[in-house]
């Protein structure tokens, strides 16, 4: 039996429930009722047994009166002694009784007494208990364009269906319903004791049921108004719409990720830093579900430009109070500007760091294993190996070994470096403005929107980037948050122009309702892949980048 009808047995085990819906199916519609669970027994209004009784009268007061069925057998319900009887034969002791509340008092029966009295058959889904006469018959099922239409010979309502959804099929339940004799014939359709199970294979986007009377109709394709819709599963949603902002008609390929079903991490081109790879790629060889490309980088050197952190470790420095997306070890998600540095202290000397994983020159460069190509030589420097606590060696080494940093400094500065040698302590001294560690962090830009507004210094944002980033109308990958905490990955390719800019973003994300937004790298590493499909572009499309945010199915999950 399907989990909504366990639902209402273990409802019926409390003392009282109130209010709870009652829905009378007859030939000429559907009626409303609500009814209680007391001391384990359903009680409905007195007034349901009018649709299926040969008479009843009730006296002034509501609070009693008979009820007579087809075979003139009369029933007899007196509320205030709270007995019903048969023939004035068969007396049923706490039977009924007068529910006091509200402006008029109620006569509430049993509803075994009723059912059996006069023949009604009753049907529970969920808290919902249906009384009818007679089970509905599906009398014929249609295809159409976007999905499958159910002809009914009298009214249905919604509380008859039940949906699952897998991959390629929907199985519709519909309960209290018998199938016509040619629909018995059919593959997709299964009896069952209480009802019949629809099975319907093919394309299947975001399935909703649709009912209006006796006609019910299972829509598989988008919504109106999209070109794809579809709900992934619980916690994962996709969809592509044409719009218009700022009268630039725009494709927006949309995708919404609950943190609470879905892990979201950032991953490196290939595992390290420095190199491309496709986004399809890193989904692939990741066993993620989706994914978007990452932050900006040098397409010369495919060299990360930016804040990174992967696995609470340090990868890439910042290139300026650009935003950031972010994710806390304590599972917190946010978009923000960091303020960050990074000493290293080698025995009693403390250097501030120019650069981390990087080819670029500087004072006082470091190299994690994570760094993908040699490290750059130079007989000005000299090349401290550290296991992350102290020196173990000084040497010029191609790649650092696994669990271990390089750290290359001038030897301008020999005369601070005379007395530093293996076995001397080795620190690294993170700076920052965050009141947690990170998980994982990626830099990007420009800075879109914060608490639900544009962000208040968008001049100054402006102008942490090239005119072409801001001004063009170029295609656009962006990361939100919304009001209630889900992840939002987009992107954006016009039809007539390449895309939008930077205004036409901002007002893009606040038609959205997003909390927090920021973009990340756009042009040609704009990407947004999911279950090994690009969405937004042709495959051929696809460049490489350096880093991407992938999405996984929840790890240790069932």
């Amino acid at each position: 039996m399907k989990v909504s009808i366990f639902l209402f047995v273990i409802l019926l085990a409390a003392s009282v429930l109130l209010g709870a819906p009652l829905l009378v199916i007859t030939d000429d519609g559907i009626k409303t009722y609500t009814y209680e669970v007391k001391k384990e027994r359903v009680f409905v209004p007195i007034e349901v047994a009018e649709f299926f009784a040969d008479k009843m009268v009730l006296t002034s007061r509501g609070d009693a009166g008979y009820i007579v069925n087809r075979n003139r057998d009369i029933l007899f319900v007196d509320g205030r002694k709270e007995t019903v009887t048969k023939n004035f034969l068969v007396e049923y002791p706490s039977g009924c009784y007068m529910y006091e509340e509200g402006a008029s008092p109620t006569l509430m029966v049993d509803k075994g007494i009723l059912e059996r009295f006069l023949h009604v058959e009753s049907l529970s889904v969920g808290e919902t208990v249906i009384l009818y006469t007679r089970h509905p018959a599906l009398v014929s099922v249609e295809k159409v364009d976007d999905g499958w239409i159910m002809n009914f010979d009298m009214p249905v309502m919604r509380e008859l269906f039940e949906m699952e959804v897998g991959e390629g099929w929907v199985e519709l339940y519909v309960y209290g319903v018998v199938p016509s004799t040619e629909l018995r014939k059919e593959s997709y359709l299964t009896p069952m004791a209480n009802g019949v199970m629809l099975k319907f294979e093919g394309k299947i986007m975001t399935p909703r049921l649709e009912v209006d009377g006796k006609v019910a109709k299972l829509v598989l394709g988008p919504p109106p108004g999209y070109e794809e819709y579809e709900k992934v599963s619980e916690g994962l949603m996709w969809y592509r719409k044409r719009i218009e902002i700022r009268g630039k008609k725009v494709i927006l390929t949309y995708m919404e990720v609950d943190p609470n079903y879905y892990d979201v991490d950032l991953e490196l081109a290939n595992g390290k830093v420095v190199g491309g790879e496709r986004v399809t790629q890193m989904v692939k060889r990741t066993g993620a579900i989706a994914g978007v490309n990452g932050g900006y980088f040098d397409p010369k050197t495919m060299t990360p430009i930016g804040f990174i952190v992967k696995n609470s470790k340090l990868l890439h420095l910042p290139y300026s109070i650009r935003p950031v997306f972010l994710k806390t070890t304590d599972g917190r998600f946010d978009i923000r500007r960091i303020r960050f540095e990074l000493n290293v202290r080698l025995g009693d000397v403390l250097f501030y760091v120019k650069g981390v994983n990087t080819p670029a020159k500087g004072d006082v460069l470091l190299y994690t294993e994570e760094y993908g190509p040699k490290i750059p030589f130079s007989d000005k420097k000299r090349y401290f190996i550290s296991n992350g606590i102290w020196i173990i060696d000084e040497g010029y080494v191609e790649h650092p070994a696994t669990g271990t940093y390089v750290l290359a400094v001038d030897k301008k500065f020999n005369d601070l470096l005379k007395d530093v040698k293996p076995g001397d302590t080795f620190r690294l001294i993170q700076i920052s403005d965050m009141d947690a560690e990170l998980d994982f962090a990626v830099e990007g830009g420009p800075f879109l929107l914060k608490d639900g507004n544009p962000v208040i210094d968008y001049r100054e944002e402006k102008s942490l980037y090239s005119s072409y980033i801001t001004e063009s109308y170029a295609p656009r990958t962006v990361v939100g948050i919304t009001k209630d905490g889900k992840l939002v990955f987009m992107t954006v390719k016009g039809e007539k122009v390449r895309g939008l800019n930077y205004d036409g973003l901002v007002e893009l994300v606040m038609q959205l309702n997003l909390k927090d937004a920021m973009c990340l790298d756009g042009g040609r590493s704009s990407a947004l892949v999911l279950k090994g499909r690009l969405l937004n572009k042709k495959p051929e499309e696809e460049a490489f980048v350096p880093t991407a945010i992938l999405i996984y199915e929840r790890r240790g999950a069932e």
